[in-house]
């Protein structure tokens, strides 16, 4: 029986040896932190509440910023089209409104300058019958708003005429120019919006009012470009027939 137990140790020793050197080899290796990360799904997590919270804000502000915008235009129009806050009262109103209620100046601010660049086209138009039509506005884009234009007045049978061919044989260039006046002004009172008028080659002089403040209303019946004047402050044109 020993016989066949050192036998059998024999056979297996080649195996055991390579099994020790293995191992030892094994132990010699640096050691490693083997480790898996379990991955949670957030769900209704904070991150999540603090993004819908910040969206619903973000929409809320969007939405007033909006509503302001629109009280900027109607500002505008019933201040008669002016765009600046202090020669503009409603504007002004609203703007101090917007900043009390933390809107960014800054949206508001840029609506008025985008709207504020446009244009200015002439257009004259004749109908049938011996009818003239002026068309005189502001747009963004004056090729696009010609073209627009073209089109309707065709459709009506109209046409347009030649530029300046109207305009200078049937009618007259009628101007409104409102002038800022008293202490601080070039002109003081009536005598000096007077005799501007008169340099200018005005019509008629007259004294109103102004957001609380002294102005002159000057009358115009001719081509004079009024923003060539220096003085004036906004100014409302149209045209007459020729008398």
């Amino acid at each position: 029986m020993s016989f066949k137990l050192a036998q059998s140790l024999g056979r297996i020793a080649p195996a055991l040896e390579l099994h020790a050197a293995s191992s030892k080899r094994w132990n010699q290796l640096p050691s490693v932190a083997i480790f898996t990360e379990a991955r949670r799904f957030a769900g209704h997590s904070h991150w999540q509440n603090v993004r819908h919270t910040k969206e619903a804000r973000d929409k809320q502000k969007a939405k007033t910023a909006q509503l302001y915008i629109r009280a900027v235009n109607n500002a505008i129009k019933a201040g008669g089209g002016i765009r600046d806050p202090k020669l503009n009262s409603h504007l002004a109103s609203v703007l101090a409104e917007a900043k009390a209620n933390s809107v960014p100046l800054s949206t508001l601010e840029r609506f008025i300058k985008a709207e504020f660049t446009t244009d200015p086209y002439f257009i004259e138009v004749q109908a049938p019958g011996g009818l003239f039509i002026l068309i005189e506005s502001c747009a963004k884009s004056v090729n696009a708003e010609r073209h627009q234009i073209a089109g309707l007045v065709k459709r009506y049978g109209c046409s347009l005429s030649t530029a300046g061919k109207i305009a200078s044989e049937f009618f007259d260039r009628l101007a409104w120019i409102c002038v800022p006046g008293g202490p601080g002004s070039n002109l003081t009172d009536l005598d000096a919006a007077t005799n501007f008028g008169i340099d200018i080659g005005a019509n008629d002089v007259e004294e109103v009012t102004v957001d609380g403040q002294i102005a002159f209303k000057v009358r115009i019946y001719s081509s004079i470009n009024v923003a060539s004047t220096n003085y004036w402050s906004n100014s409302f044109c149209n045209w007459r027939l020729c008398r």
